[in-house]
């Protein structure tokens, strides 16, 4: 392997840490004249929102278990449901108030009426500090936005539209425009490791490259950049760690390769969840919003276990908006199944630290998000994607962030 210098573009960014690497940064593509000839835009990923008015607290119902939790689920949620699980509208709560045993700032990438922004939301807070972001304005972008492991970098994605591939900017939650990277058909940050990068980019004679860098406090930039070389074309990056790389093929096949790019194995089906030790997979062709049935496999491809549900019942109206998914947690191997219908929420968590599964309804329609990164809370989103709700799934209590409507949340760190 060796390393790659893609003549990528750069600009300065304020970051504070003692960090430097010899490599050679990584530029802006457009500085060789090769570089797409359309503005650039921040990156934001699947998220959440703000000026926040904090929600009433209410409840998911205990609904089943399969042996003896850890705590009385039903005695706590009984003890907490609200009449009424919409949130009311009420000032005066800090963050810490609103989500009980919140110690950590809450980070919101979002999508307001003058573009992408931040909102810096700590525990004692009311409400959050919001930092718009420097980015070049592109109505007809299509935003996306997520954070490294350590919640300390963000990478902002804009699909253009017609374009091929994304512009893809990495900085920090304050300032995305410390590298832009052109033609980005996907990426993904170092399970563990804080500023790793995996993304697949195009090379020269227009072939799919896999390739890995790490963001530089004090260059401001992409170092340590290596080409893994070249990769299917329809294969697209799910996870990145210790282990090596899962990549997509469509909804077809699971690519599974080493650090070094090596293949390791190719699982047929579609990778619904993953974790450090475990993959989810589906039927191929399957459509992973409705499954039936799903397999558990080692990183090695081995099956684990097989896990048959119930199919969905028959739609309540003309338009069918149920949804069933799974989403494993960051740093262990929770694993959730979310069932989602027009008048409820039905969570699933099991997991092998768990003396029975945790089944919990919520009363209401609430897309699922995932866990956050200490795995305390299950996070869904409501009011069109516009709010925040935060499940306690171990005991079954709900907290509502409501957001005004002028904000879509595309990313969030709790941490």
């Amino acid at each position: 392997m060796e390393a790659w210098n893609d003549e990528q573009r750069v600009r300065p960014i304020p970051i504070d840490d003692d960090e430097s690497s010899s490599s050679e940064p990584v530029r802006r593509a457009s500085e060789d004249g090769n570089g797409p000839k359309r503005p650039w835009l921040p990156l934001v990923l699947a998220g959440i929102a703000v000026v926040i008015v904090v929600g009433s607290v209410g409840a998911f119902g205990a609904i089943q278990d399969d042996g003896p939790p850890s705590r009385d689920i039903a005695a706590l949620t009984s003890a907490t449901t609200a009449p009424d699980s919409s949130p009311t509208t009420t000032l005066g709560d800090s963050l810490g108030e609103t989500i009980p045993g919140v110690q950590d700032r809450l980070t919101l990438i979002v999508i307001g009426d003058d573009g992408p922004a931040a909102l810096l939301w700590d525990p004692s807070f009311i409400l959050p500090k919001e930092i718009p972001l420097d980015t070049d304005p592109l109505d007809d972008a299509v935003y996306s936005a997520s954070f490294d492991s350590g919640g300390r970098f963000i990478a902002l994605a804009a699909d253009i539209p017609g374009s091929i591939g994304s512009a893809l900017y990495i900085g920090i939650p304050t300032d995305v425009g410390a590298v832009d990277l052109a033609d980005v058909d996907s990426h993904v940050w170092h399970a563990t490791e804080v500023g790793r990068l995996a993304w697949i980019g195009r090379a020269s004679d227009g072939t799919k490259h896999l390739r890995t860098a790490k963001a530089n406090p004090l260059g401001k930039s992409l170092t340590q950049a290596i080409d893994h070389g070249p990769i299917g074309d329809g294969e697209h990056l799910v996870r990145w760690d210790s282990r090596g790389f899962i990549l997509a093929d469509g909804t077809e096949r699971v690519v599974l390769r080493d650090n070094e790019s090596g293949l390791i194995a190719t699982i047929d089906g579609t990778a619904v969840a993953t974790s450090a030790t475990t993959i989810v997979t589906a039927p191929a062709g399957s459509d992973p919003l409705r499954l039936t049935s799903a397999t558990l496999r080692s990183r090695t491809g081995d099956i684990v276990e097989t896990l048959d549900v119930e199919a969905l019942g028959p739609s309540e109206t003309e338009v069918d908006e149920r949804i069933r998914t799974f989403s494993m947690s960051r740093n262990s191997d929770l694993l959730a199944r979310i069932d989602v219908d027009p008048t409820r929420t039905r969570i699933e968590v099991r997991g092998p630290s768990l003396s029975a599964l945790r089944i919990l309804q919520h009363h209401d329609d609430v897309p699922p998000i995932g866990f956050t990164s200490n795995d305390r809370y299950f996070v869904f989103a409501s009011d069109g994607n516009n709010d925040l709700v935060f499940v306690d799934w171990n005991i079954g209590s709900i907290h509502d962030l409501a957001i005004p409507d002028e904000y879509k949340v595309i990313a969030f760190d709790l941490g």
